[in-house]
Formats: C-alpha cells, structure tokens, sequence
C-alpha cells in the first residue's frame, strides 16, 4: 500500500495537483514512516507552501535515513537559502529508493 500511495503521490505532483500530493506522501508516511522518497517530497512540498520548520524536518529525516541522498541534500540547502522556494525550484523524487544508494558526485 505505501508503494501505491508514493506512486500516486507523483501522479498528482506531475497533474500540478499539490495538496492531493501531499496528502498521498502522508499517507504513504502512515504506513511506512521511513520512506525516504516520501519523506523527501513532502519536505519539498511543503517548503514551497512555506512551513520552512517543517520541511526541514522531513528532509533532515530522509538524509539521516539515507546519508547521501542528493534530492533531500539538495532541497536542505535550496530551504535554507530561500524563504519560500516555488514548485520548480525543488527536487521531487519520482521513484521509490533503492535499499541501498550509489553515491554520486554533485
């Protein structure tokens, strides 16, 4: 189910339909809180609604769960330097992560 509820998550971020979304990545989080992808997404979700405190927490959990994860790195340091980023300025993450991450150089 929390498979399913990510899935539809981005269906609806890429419909521009963003509380919808955001109501899927909290489900998704209901069912399995270290998602990192969901976690992730909804940091960045909500740090474009503005609840910068928030946010940060989401995506500080998705990189203690997944210590290198670029999109979370990326949206922490887009949350800090920004008041209110917008929609494309954010990194959403369309897949669920592997068990275990490449680690990638920026």
């Amino acid at each position: 189910f929390a498979t399913g509820r990510f899935l539809l998550g981005t269906y609806y971020l890429r419909q521009h339909k963003w509380e919808k979304a955001q109501q899927c990545f909290e489900q998704t989080l209901e069912i399995s809180k270290k998602n990192g992808a969901a976690l992730n997404n909804l940091g960045a979700l909500l740090a474009v609604k503005g609840n910068k405190n928030e946010a940060l927490l989401n995506i500080n959990k998705a990189l203690n769960l997944v210590p290198g994860y670029l999109d979370a790195k990326k949206n922490s340091q887009i949350i800090l330097r920004e008041e209110c980023p917008t929609y494309d300025e954010v990194q959403f993450t369309w897949r669920e992560l592997r068990p275990v991450l490449l680690a990638y150089s920026e």
